[in-house]
């Protein structure tokens, strides 16, 4: 049996060290990947979402360094000009340039709603070498787990995501085309 590919990680200048966006699904250990597991017994130092159940770290070898990113939002600290994300992207860019394999382990898939963008800047400026390795996002597992199919070929013929990005701007009801995915 042939085993998959690893997921191509991005080149950059300083081999020795690199950073990997793990998604943690929905937080069950049965639920992540094979990707995200293998991800987590190769790290030097993980660090994680609050958010994360304690049984996914339960996971992580003794020997591998785990730094908690509590979740703040503007205000909390009183320095609302600082953005968590990009102060977070400096901390893992400093670890892999240091040579140490980072996983970044984040709650359901680290392009949703994970300040992913922010995180990533920082990593990308310092020329540190990263991957992303998606996970099961809550509303895939949420439908999962109560039986519901998500898409129908007799009823549906696309899926329309109208949810938080919108109303938490102001914006309910306006029709975004990039929130609509078509079946083709």
């Amino acid at each position: 049996m042939k085993h998959p590919q690893p997921i191509p990680e991005h080149a950059t200048s300083h081999p020795q060290g690199k950073v990997i966006f793990v998604g943690a699904g929905p937080g069950h250990p049965d639920l992540l990947t094979l990707r995200a597991m293998n991800c987590l017994q190769e790290a030097d130092v993980v660090v994680y979402d609050t958010l994360v159940p304690s049984q996914l770290l339960d996971l992580i070898h003794a020997r591998v360094e785990r730094i908690p990113v509590p979740r703040t939002h503007a205000g909390d600290t009183g320095a609302a000009h600082t953005d968590p994300g990009e102060t977070t992207g400096h901390l893992l860019a400093a670890l892999a340039a240091k040579g140490r394999m980072v996983v970044r382990l984040k709650g359901g898939d680290p392009a949703v709603f994970g300040r992913l963008a922010e995180e990533l800047q920082p990593v990308r400026e310092a020329g540190i070498a990263f991957e992303i390795v998606p996970g099961i996002t809550a509303a895939l597992a949420a439908a999962a787990a109560a039986g519901m199919p998500l898409t129908s070929r007799s009823s549906a013929s696309s899926l329309w995501h109208d949810g938080t990005r919108r109303v938490a701007r102001g914006r309910r009801g306006a029709y975004d085309s990039a929130d609509r995915t078509e079946s083709r």
